[in-house]
């Protein structure tokens, strides 16, 4: 689990080029609230939508480890 949290805008410019389904199903989101976020009409989303994308996020850029 991380502990830095990605800005609102982080979050949505790194939605931007992802699959909001792919995204929804590794994160348990749904994906309305997902195409909210990243359409930018959702203005505050909770703290615990933040902190799953931020986890999903950053993992998603990550190097894998050899």
């Amino acid at each position: 689990m991380s502990h830095h949290l990605l800005t609102l805008e982080q979050i949505r410019a790194a939605l931007q080029d992802r699959r909001i389904t792919t995204v929804s199903a590794a994160t348990g989101l749904h994906a309305n609230t997902l195409h909210q976020i990243k359409k930018g009409k959702s203005k505050n989303p909770s703290l615990r939508t933040i902190t799953i994308l931020s986890d999903y996020l950053i993992r998603q850029t990550q190097p894998i480890a050899m």
